[in-house]
């Protein structure tokens, strides 16, 4: 043991608790529906398709990642980064770059163009 406590039983105290900070803000639903001129509906419609990309593409990347499928990981990652940038998400933007440049850093993941 390196004498490095990980985990405690004892809540923090009030003052010593992290405020959690987001990577950068994330989502702007009144930029988004602006886009979109108010339609509500439509913008139901692209954020329900984008949630199921989105589910579908976090759960290929931990399976893919799990055996050291590198090449999967690069194109789901890549995906993400599409989905996550067309609905306005920017923190799971920053968060699938992230994962696609980690991924194209191991040699024997293609680059993707774009």
């Amino acid at each position: 043991m390196l004498g490095v406590t990980l985990f405690s039983d004892r809540a923090p105290d009030a003052e010593q608790r992290p405020v959690p900070q987001p990577l950068c803000p994330s989502f702007d639903l009144a930029t988004l529906l602006e886009l979109f001129d108010g339609d509500d509906a439509e913008v139901t419609v692209l954020l329900e398709a984008a949630i199921g990309s989105i589910r579908s593409d976090a759960r290929t990347i931990a399976g893919a990642a799990g055996e050291n499928d590198c090449r999967t990981v690069l194109a789901s990652a890549h995906r993400l980064k599409g989905t996550s940038g067309t609905i306005g998400d920017r923190r799971l933007f920053a968060i699938s770059i992230q994962i696609e440049e980690t991924a194209a850093s191991i040699p024997d993941a293609p680059l993707l163009s774009a």
